[in-house]
């Protein structure tokens, strides 16, 4: 989560949205998204990576 942050923050506090960033804060978002979901899929009651 904090490297998802930290990229959010990269990504949204400059004048421009570098592609580079933009890259980086989406690949930092799917491996977050990812582990909700595997995290979900083996323990459904679960919600905690």
């Amino acid at each position: 989560i904090d490297e998802y942050l930290d990229d959010t923050f990269m990504l949204f506090s400059s004048y421009g949205i570098n592609t580079q960033d933009l890259q980086k804060w989406r690949k930092s978002g799917n491996r977050l998204f990812r582990c909700f979901v595997n995290a979900t899929r083996a323990n459904p009651v679960s919600l905690s990576c």
